[in-house]
Formats: C-alpha cells, structure tokens, sequence
C-alpha cells in the first residue's frame, strides 16, 4: 500500500477500541515498553499507525475557550500547570486505549496561550509561574504518562528555563525519551515581547521505527528560514503546533481580518505549501479543532471547528497512516528541491543592489522574566507596539 492508498479512520473519545496486550517490563512501578525483534512497539501496528491531535482546550469546561476572556473566567481564576497537566495525562491514556500512535497537543497548550495578557498585564506573574519548567513534578507527571501509554507525545507549552520563557516542542517516544526538545527559533510579532527566540541547531527531524517525524510551530512555516532546513531532513510525519481554530475553507472579510495572524486560511497557507513539497503526513494541532493533512498536502480528514459552548466534543481527532511505505533509511536528497544545490541556487539569486548586511531581524532576542514584570508593573502589555515580523520589537 503506498502512502497515498492509505486507510482513513477517524479516532476520537467517544469511539475507543479495546486496547490491545502490550508487551512491556515493570521498572520502579512504571510501564516501559521496549522495540520487539521486528523494530516496532508489540502495541503499535507500523500498517494502521493512528496520529492524532488533541482537540480539547487546557481548561476545563466547553470548547472553544473564548480567547480573550479565559482562562479569568474558569473556576481556577488562572493558569494553573497542574491542573492542565492532570488533564493531558487523561488525554494521554485516552488516546492510548484508542489505539493513537501519535498525539499531538496544540501550540503552548500548557499552560494555555495568553491571550488575556493582551489588555491585562497584571496576569504576568501569573503566567510565568504556570510555565512549564523541565524536571519538575508536571514534567516528571508527563513523562510517566507517556511511558505507562506507550506511545509517542509531541506538546507545545510555554517553557521557562531559568531567567526566560521560551515557546516550546517536545516529542517524547513511547519509553519516555526525549526525542525533540526544541523552542520557536523565532516567536512571532508580538510573542517576541514575552518569549525569547530559540536555537537554528534545534531545526532537527529524529528517526523512529515509524518514519521520520518533526515539530516546527506556527508561522514558522512561512519562513524559509526554518522550512527549508527541516524539508531537506526527508521527514515522514510532521506536527504543526497552533493556538486557535477557525473554518480554513470559510472567506476571509476583509473588513474585520486586519492582521494576517487573525486569518486562519493565511496561516493555513504556509503548512499546505509545506506538507505538499516535503510530501508529509502533516497533524495539524489546535485548540478547539484538527486538521491532518495528506502528502498530496491537502486536508485528508478534519474535525471542528465547534460551535461555542460544545461540552461533547471529542478529545481528539487521527487517521490512520500505513508507515512501512516511507521511505527507508534515507535522511536526505542531494537531487531534490531541498538539497545544497537549491541553497546555493537562492544565494546566487539574490540581487545584487541588496547590501549583503546581516541587518537586526535575526538578532536573537531574550526577553527576561525581571523585564517582564517591570513592564507589567507600569501595566505595559506585551501585545503592545510594532507587531510586524519583519521588525525585531
């Protein structure tokens, strides 16, 4: 079967096979599930390998969240890390026992994107204490659902590490290791004046016994800067992590989308270009939504958006992918779109007039937790200023 005559199936919450036996060692009380003689996990079938994205928001209570008023209006009053950790570790097991794969949680979905800093500055504090924080109880927490599901976990969260907050990817494989630990190599807009712009050495795509998979985030996809190095690691399945869903097939009016982050057909252009000319399984992650794209790089399957207020809908949405007809122990193509020729062919291009000049733009920028809360406390926003990307804030 190749990857174009695959098998679509729809998973969700509230259709859930029986798992199946696993094969795993107990170790300190924790499930561990090792590779068989074949290469592949006993659990996980190589032919009907589900990815799916989860569906639901970090907070409790109907979807879609409102992004401008929550989280204040949730029972917690806040952002609360372990609350939204409790509830992806039931998303995990969820997805487990209804035979996912891979699941994909959507753009920093811990602890929940910020909107509501946007007009109120006095959550700050509260925000940079709701992020997550690598080996913490809400780290470990996630760590030992993903060993005990047995299968692989891609988050997107807001990660501090140490004096900064970072907008964060992790892939972890189904033993619980790290496979991917990586930050938006540049935050987009506005995010530029909360988190801090991450590492180009993280633009990587890991090997597994089920293709070749990597995350990148957002409007990241629009930059070449970041596509073209992923594309020419040959990936086979590829997350794109969002914060928010709407109709991609709905017109966009004019009159009330005045920012190209505001249209979600314009953000949906940069991963549809991407997933046709890396010719990936692309699980686009969203709250409120999913959307899994074929390597034609056309919608395969979507689910949402829902109408506000939904309290039934599902957790989670996938298809099933046939993975034993990637492409085998390849992690690059000198012949192809993405090769050294084609970088040298767009250095050779570029026109002349232009002065070779680095500029400020790919200045990496670190905004500091100090710094945040001295803005927050003249009741600076962080939304606030020259939101153009192509401006360093």
């Amino acid at each position: 079967m190749s990857a174009r005559r695959f098998v679509s199936l729809l998973w969700s919450a509230s259709v859930l096979l029986a798992p199946t036996s696993l094969a795993v060692a107990v170790s300190s009380g924790k499930a561990v599930h090792k590779l068989n003689a074949r290469g592949f996990y006993d659990h996980l079938d190589p032919e009907n390998f589900i990815i799916a994205s989860v569906i639901q928001s970090p907070f409790e209570g109907p979807i879609p969240v409102s992004v401008w008023t929550e989280p204040q209006s949730l029972p917690q009053g806040t952002w609360n890390i372990t609350l939204t950790t409790q509830r992806a570790v039931r998303f995990i097991h969820e997805a487990a026992a209804g035979g996912v794969g891979l699941l994909a949680f959507p753009e920093v979905w811990f602890p929940g994107y910020p909107f509501p800093m946007k007009a109120q500055p006095k959550y700050t504090q509260d925000y940079i204490d709701n992020s997550l924080v690598e080996g913490d109880s809400n780290w470990n927490a996630l760590v030992e659902a993903v060993q005990e599901a047995g299968i692989y976990v891609a988050i997107g969260a807001s990660e501090r590490r140490g004096d900064l907050l970072f907008m964060t990817q992790v892939l972890w494989s189904p033993e619980g290791e790290k496979l991917i630990h990586r930050q938006k190599v540049r935050a987009s807009a506005y995010e530029r004046n909360l988190w801090s712009d991450g590492d180009w050495n993280d633009l990587k795509v890991v090997a597994t016994p089920y293709g070749r998979i990597g995350l990148l985030e957002c409007w990241e996809h629009l930059h070449p800067q970041m596509t073209f190095p992923m594309q020419a690691q040959l990936e086979d399945i590829h997350v794109a992590m969002y914060p928010n869903f709407a109709d991609p097939h709905m017109v966009d009016n004019p009159e009330t989308v005045l920012h190209p982050f505001s249209s979600m057909k314009v953000n949906m252009a940069g991963v549809h270009v991407y997933t046709a000319t890396s010719k990936t399984w692309t699980v686009v992650a969203v709250n409120g939504g999913s959307l899994i794209m074929n390597p034609v790089g056309v919608i395969q399957s979507m689910m949402g958006p829902f109408p506000q207020g939904t309290y039934d809908a599902p957790t989670y949405h996938g298809v099933s992918v046939n993975t034993t007809t990637f492409r085998k122990n390849r992690t690059y193509e000198i012949n192809s779109q993405f090769g050294f020729g084609s970088l040298l062919e767009m250095i050779q291009a570029y026109p002349d007039y232009i002065p070779k000049d680095t500029g400020t733009w790919v200045q990496k920028k670190e905004v500091t937790v100090f710094y945040l809360l001295e803005q927050a406390a003249q009741n600076i926003t962080y939304f606030d200023g020259d939101d153009s990307a192509e401006t360093i804030l």
